[in-house]
């Protein structure tokens, strides 16, 4: 006997093999055998699963282990791939490598290898540079090329594999053209142990902590920073200040008259301290304590003057006072 079957949506996803047939199950008409590269919407439907794009070739040699991919979200609409491989950073953002400022190119010869014309000395041995807008010669455009015999005023183009880029057969090279060293940062991690690395970000700073219980491998904290696209720190977590505090600080009280000179209040003690504030708002340890002998100014109306010493980069001063010992 045949049973029709309305399929309402696909809000209950795919069903397990041992489950086909089962018509009185409720959720039978709300549930897919196969979802393959889809999604359900929360109306019930079928949504396609974006793809993948290829972005470039990682730095990571194939022979050693894979990179660390970590995800960066600077704010809701700037996201970056972190690369972390061996002893590198680099960074992908909309869809491709973060790029340094780009370096005019001047002439490309065709030639084994190719040598490309540029102004001064801007790249080293080794680096890896993108190419485009090259007028002419358009097979260099959209690729990424390692620098090798970088001299004043030209250097050689080799593929991603080391093999020098024979461009005798390509077109003559015309004008224009740019190329843009890949931006990378050096990293303390070795490829064996970035499995272990841990991670956690607060607004442009993540902290990272890595140990590699196999070989014990054990590296301190890190933060890692963005001051702008191509400008990230990579340092050492500092847990001391960065600012000095103030190195003397003193205190004076002014007490409070009742009927005249001869009935000063002076009823207790007060401890003070100072701390500087530089501009990013990270705040000093505290300057050594003083103590003073003054009328309580919050109960009797009296007045306690606070004196420190000026302090370089400081944009402004927190001072803290004890309670009041009697």
């Amino acid at each position: 006997m045949a049973v029709a079957l309305d399929q309402e949506s696909f809000s209950a996803g795919e069903i397990s093999p041992e489950l086909y047939g089962q018509v009185s199950l409720r959720k039978y008409a709300s549930a897919a055998s196969t979802a393959r590269n889809l999604f359900v919407g929360y109306k019930g439907g079928m949504l396609s699963r974006g793809g993948f794009a290829f972005i470039g070739r990682c730095k990571q040699p194939t022979t050693a282990a894979p990179p660390r991919l970590i995800p960066f979200q600077f704010n809701i609409t700037q996201g970056y791939i972190l690369e972390f491989g061996d002893n590198y950073l680099r960074f992908v953002f909309q869809g491709g490598y973060v790029l340094e400022n780009p370096v005019a190119i001047h002439s490309a010869s065709r030639a084994n290898p190719c040598v490309i014309g540029v102004t001064g000395t801007p790249f080293a041995n080794g680096d890896w540079v993108f190419i485009q807008n090259v007028v002419g010669m358009t097979q260099l455009n959209g690729n990424t090329y390692i620098v090798a015999n970088a001299g004043v005023g030209s250097f050689q183009l080799h593929d991603l594999n080391g093999n020098a880029v024979n461009s005798s057969a390509f077109s003559a090279y015309t004008s224009g053209g740019t190329v843009s060293r890949v931006y990378t940062v050096s990293s303390p991690y070795a490829a064996a142990d970035l499995p272990y690395l841990k991670f956690a970000q607060s607004a442009d700073v993540m902290s990272l902590t890595c140990v590699n219980p196999t070989t014990s491998t054990e590296y301190p904290p890190y933060d890692l920073t963005r001051r702008s696209a191509i400008d990230w720190l990579l340092a050492e977590a500092q847990f001391t200040s960065v600012i000095d505090p103030p190195a003397t600080i003193s205190a004076s009280g002014t007490p409070w008259h009742i009927d005249g000179p001869g009935n000063d209040y002076i009823t207790a003690t007060f401890g003070y301290t100072a701390t500087a504030v530089d501009k990013d708002g990270n705040e000093s340890i505290g300057s050594p304590f003083c103590y003073v002998l003054g009328a309580d100014p919050e109960i009797q109306g009296a007045t306690n003057t606070v004196t420190w010493s000026r302090v370089d980069n400081a944009q402004y001063y927190n001072v803290y006072r004890s309670p009041a010992t009697m």
